[in-house]
C-alpha cells in the first residue's frame, strides 16, 4: 500500500531531525506524540461540564467569554510538553492536542464557530522567539474544525515581567493594560470566534481578549487551552 504524502514526507523528515518526546526529550517514532512512559503519565481534565471547572468571574466581573475548555492539566509531562513547545515549537503536541480538544467542543455542541484567532504575544519577543505558541496551536485548530485564522484581530503591548512572573492580581492589571483592539476599523460582524492559548491560569489574559473580541463585534468567544492549572 502506498503511503500517503504528508505521512511520506514526516517520515524521511524524521531521518535528519528525529522525533522527541515533549516530555522527556527522548527520541521516538515519526508518528507518536509521546513516549509510552510520558503518555501514561498524562492528567486529563475530568469530563465535567466547562462551568464546573472554570470560573463564572474574573476581578469579581461576570466572564466575557461564553464557553472554555482545555485539555490537560498544566503539571508533570503535560507542563513540561508546553514549556518545549514554547521552546522550541513542539507542534506535534499542539496537534495533539487540538484532536482531542475538537472532540471536546463536537460533545459539547459547540459547532457554531466562524473564527480562530489566538491570543497575542508582544511583537519583540515574537521576533525573537520565531514564533507564538498559542498561533501554533490555533492553526492545529484550524486544520481540525476546517475554520480559518486571522492574527491581526488583538495586539499585545511590551512588558517588563513575562506572565509566569506575576501575580494573580498583577496578572489582572496587566491584562487591561498591555491587550489592545489592533484596528479599530476592523469588525466581527456578528461571528462566533475560537480563542487559542497555551494555559489558563487566573483568566486575565483570555478574558481581556474576549472582551475587546465583544467591542470588535463578535457575537460568541469561545475559549481553548491546552492546559489549565489546577485549583
Amino acid at each position: 500500500m502506498k503511503m500517503p504524502k504528508f505521512l511520506c514526507s514526516d517520515f524521511f523528515l524524521d531521518i535528519f531531525f528525529p522525533n522527541h518526546c515533549p516530555g522527556c526529550e527522548r527520541v521516538i517514532a515519526w508518528n507518536k506524540c509521546f513516549c509510552d512512559d510520558c503518555e501514561g503519565k498524562l492528567e486529563y481534565i475530568e469530563d465535567y461540564t466547562w462551568k464546573e471547572i472554570f470560573p463564572s468571574k474574573i476581578n469579581d466581573e461576570p466572564i466575557a467569554f461564553d464557553y472554555a475548555n482545555a485539555l490537560l492539566y498544566y503539571e508533570g509531562t503535560a507542563k513540561n510538553s508546553v514549556l518545549a513547545l514554547k521552546s522550541r515549537g513542539a507542534s506535534k503536541f499542539a496537534e495533539y492536542a487540538a484532536e482531542r480538544l475538537a472532540l471536546k467542543l463536537e460533545s459539547d455542541e459547540v459547532k457554531d464557530i466562524d473564527l480562530i484567532t489566538a491570543v497575542p504575544m508582544n511583537r519583540r519577543k515574537e521576533l525573537s522567539r520565531g514564533y507564538n505558541q498559542a498561533e501554533i496551536f490555533a492553526n492545529a485548530m484550524s486544520k481540525q474544525l476546517g475554520k480559518p485564522c486571522d492574527f491581526t484581530l488583538i495586539q499585545r503591548s511590551h512588558s517588563k515581567k513575562a506572565q509566569h512572573e506575576l501575580s494573580e492580581e498583577e496578572r489582572l492589571k496587566a491584562a487591561e493594560a498591555n491587550y489592545h483592539i489592533a484596528d479599530s476599523d476592523q469588525k466581527l460582524d456578528a461571528r462566533n470566534v475560537l480563542l487559542c492559548d497555551d494555559i489558563f491560569t487566573t483568566g486575565a489574559t483570555v478574558n481581556r481578549c474576549a472582551k475587546l473580541l465583544k467591542q470588535m463585534g463578535a457575537k460568541k468567544v469561545y475559549v481553548l487551552t491546552i492546559c489549565r492549572t489546577p485549583h
